[in-house]
């Protein structure tokens, strides 16, 4: 299958608008769209804010995704309300999302930032309005690759949202990272 990548604005891209959520598009949203594959026909993974490029280091939606241990997705502060949002259409039911939480440039780094501890993982079906599961989600303070296995099966899944509720606090720089998040379908 041809593989496409488009990245978005306040969920805007070239090809059109596309919404977001149970509410449409969220202000100041950062996404990476994935179009036309096996496991769905469109993938896109939000952020809610992202920290301003320093010294010609991005820390945006693209550090997220392109699993590079030089690059991270960073917010200013602690990170606590921030969330990694995955909007699907015609998708397959998600089995595990997969994440490298800090920054795992090294591990000086990694020690330095902030890093999630829990997140409220909330999951949304088309036709729903109200999510249709809850759980937390409890990560371990370490840069090595962890698996989120969906405590449950989302029937037509259109919409996840992982809310960072804490962190485990940086030694020098209280500004969260993640270094890497993607979707797995279990193709």
């Amino acid at each position: 299958m041809k593989r496409m990548v488009i990245w978005l604005v306040g969920g805007v891209s070239m090809l059109g608008a596309l919404p977001f959520g149970p509410a449409g598009a969220e202000a100041g949203q950062l996404c990476a769209t994935t179009r036309l594959t096996q496991a769905f026909e469109t993938q896109s993974i939000c952020v809610s804010s992202a920290r301003q490029p320093r010294g010609g280091t991005v820390y945006d939606i693209r550090s997220l995704t392109d699993w590079d241990d030089a690059t991270a997705w960073c917010v200013d502060g602690d990170g606590i309300g921030e969330s990694i949002i995955v909007r699907l259409e015609d998708a397959a039911p998600p089995e595990n999302f997969w994440i490298r939480n800090g920054y795992a440039k090294s591990q000086q780094t990694f020690r330095n930032h902030a890093r999630i501890r829990t997140m409220e993982l909330v999951a949304f079906s088309y036709g729903l309005e109200q999510p249709q599961r809850r759980a937390e989600i409890v990560l371990g303070d370490n840069a090595t690759e962890q698996t989120i296995a969906l405590p449950w099966r989302v029937a037509d899944p259109r919409y996840f949202e992982l809310r960072i509720t804490s962190v485990y606090p940086g030694q020098t720089d209280e500004d969260l990272c993640v270094t890497g998040f993607s979707v797995d379908y279990g193709m």
